[in-house]
């Protein structure tokens, strides 16, 4: 999509996702091209969801996981990898991009940034969901 609106091809993106688009606005002819900026009457948020399935051959490894990718170091390392810190801890200059704090910041407060959470009726009904969007989309 992004090639696209740079090419000429594609007019607007909508919900591109944060890991694809910031890398590619380092370049600043394309961040000129893209002219992205967070929605200012409210910036969505996905969450990224992390379980331990119950099938998993190594429980306590996947916990260990888990723990470091919520310390402050894992989250760091996320940042560097293109995802949002959510650590009020994980200052602006350890990460290339932007924390959660900082999103909210430029935002003008938290009651801007739209957290879109997993809905379990979604989980529930997800293949009457599936067949909505098919038939909308004339899949």
């Amino acid at each position: 999509m992004i090639e696209k609106i740079t090419t000429g091809e594609y007019l607007v993106g909508y919900f591109i996702s944060g890991i694809v688009l910031f890398p590619k606005l380092d370049d600043p002819a394309r961040a000129k091209l893209l002219g992205w900026a967070y929605p200012a009457d409210g910036t969505p948020i996905v969450l990224r969801g992390m379980a331990v399935s119950k099938g998993a051959t190594n429980v306590n490894a996947a916990k260990l996981m888990l723990d470091y990718i919520l310390s402050h170091d894992g989250q760091v390392g996320f940042g560097k990898g293109g995802l949002t810190p959510y650590r009020p801890d994980v200052q602006a200059n350890e990460v290339p991009r932007a924390t959660y704090d900082g999103i909210v910041k430029q935002l003008g407060g938290e009651n801007k940034a739209v957290l879109v959470e997993y809905d379990q009726d979604m989980v529930t009904n997800g293949q009457s969901l599936q067949a909505r969007w098919k038939k909308a989309f004339g899949m």
